[in-house]
């Protein structure tokens, strides 16, 4: 069953195998990817966001209680990963007008 090799690759990364992170990874890349194109729209984006995912489930992945349920857990933290990447961006993007005077002067 799949959830079981889920569960025997991550029993390995928790011991060290960077090999068995390196499977895991290429299982579910492009699902995790899709997810976030969809929610993102733009695929080089997309990429960055994924390659950000998969960080934080390597840093995470001890904080997983169940194993069998990692899937969920990683599409949970890809959704979260786009939140933040689009309130980045929201403020990034911010108008002129909404924009302190005396922030722009300290720009120009």
């Amino acid at each position: 069953m799949e959830r079981d090799k889920d569960v025997q690759l991550i029993q390995k990364i928790l011991t060290g195998d960077d090999i068995a992170f390196n499977v895991l990874v290429k299982k579910h890349h492009q699902n995790v990817h899709t997810l976030v194109w969809r929610n993102i729209g733009n695929f080089r984006d997309a990429e960055e966001i994924t390659q950000d995912t998969f960080l934080k489930v390597y840093d995470k992945l001890a904080t997983l209680k169940d194993p069998r349920r990692f899937s969920g857990w990683v599409y949970k933290i890809a959704t979260r990963q786009c939140v933040v990447f689009q309130r980045k961006k929201r403020i990034q993007t911010q108008s002129l007008e909404d924009t302190d005077i005396k922030r722009i002067e300290k720009m120009t």
